[in-house]
């Protein structure tokens, strides 16, 4: 394993991470706390993300595959996820009355920042052998939940009052030195890793036909009756963990109305024991297999999430 080019891969998840939580904890709260917009409608917004990435998302996959040239791939969505997350944060200061244009920008923002993925994941074949995957894909998500505790700490003078830019302060405040400190961080990545010219193809790409591969790769896909189930089960766990971190901002704010420090602290709770459970995940994993681990997850959750209901009724 080359340790550098693993610790430099890691520090790319710590910045778009630092990007992605800043905007987790106050872009749905500024639109429909501070704006008054319905929450329905911030859901809206990571629904139309998902659809973009939906439909995008494969080709540029099938393509990377072809045509072997990922980080092209990975310098462009980031460079584009991060000037549309600073646009955002301009929107929201300087026309804070069009909410739209803010929520536009988002929506392509968080786009862009999904299909970064694409590239990105793919180059942990690169940094190590299968046998040690498990350990470094801990070591990566280690890196994205150190950057977001390091986010949330950053970020929340600015959202408080304590800093400000320019404008009304307030949440809106934490957006633009998010984004900035998401390009900065990636940097190290997107110019120390290089394209391998041995390795990459000259193809003919067809957009349709691109379309029409992935349509009949996917259809064949869910015939396999062991993916088609793990794809259902993942759609099903995926969706029900999306949503309920998305609105635990609003769900805080509404219900119980706590304020932004002490949401930030619950959050830094969170964020640092998931940090340490990736690492030791990584490595149960490699030990005793992905599904082992992952059943002896789900099984925590059906233990905890019943008592946390319970505990929250008795309160």
């Amino acid at each position: 394993m080359n340790k550098k080019k693993i610790f430099v891969w890691s520090l790319y998840d710590f910045a778009n991470s630092m990007v992605s939580i800043a905007f987790f904890l106050y872009f749905s709260q500024w639109l429909v706390v501070d704006r008054g917009v319905w929450d329905f409608w911030f859901n809206i917004t990571l629904t139309i993300a998902s659809l973009i990435f939906i439909l995008v998302g494969p080709v540029l996959g099938s393509i990377a595959d072809k045509t072997k040239n990922k980080i092209s791939g990975i310098r462009a969505t980031t460079l584009i996820s991060a000037s549309l997350y600073f646009l955002t944060g301009v929107a929201a200061l300087s026309i804070p009355d069009k909410e739209f244009i803010a929520t536009a920008l988002f929506i392509l923002a968080t786009a862009t920042y999904l299909l970064s993925f694409i590239y990105y994941n793919s180059f942990l074949r690169d940094l190590a052998s299968p046998d040690k995957q498990g350990i470094v894909s801990g070591w990566g998500l280690f890196g994205s939940y150190l950057g977001q505790i390091t986010a949330v700490i950053a970020t929340l003078p600015f959202a408080t009052g304590v800093i400000t830019l320019w404008g009304a302060p307030g949440r809106a405040q934490a957006f633009i030195p998010a984004s900035i400190l998401f390009l900065l961080l990636a940097l190290p990545m997107l110019i120390s890793f290089k394209r391998n010219k041995a390795e990459e193809r000259q193809v003919k790409i067809s957009v349709a036909t691109e379309y029409k591969s992935v349509w009949k790769s996917f259809v064949e896909l869910v015939k396999i009756p062991a993916l088609g189930r793990f794809l259902l089960a993942y759609f099903f766990f995926n969706d029900a963990v999306i949503t309920a971190s998305n609105n635990f901002p609003i769900y805080m704010e509404k219900v119980f109305g706590t304020s932004d420090t002490v949401k930030s602290y619950v959050l830094l709770g969170i964020l640092v024991t998931s940090a340490l459970g990736c690492i030791i995940s990584g490595w149960i994993g490699d030990r005793i297999g992905l599904k082992k681990t992952l059943m002896g997850i789900l099984a925590g959750w059906v233990v905890i999430f019943p008592l946390l209901a319970a505990a929250q009724s008795i309160g």
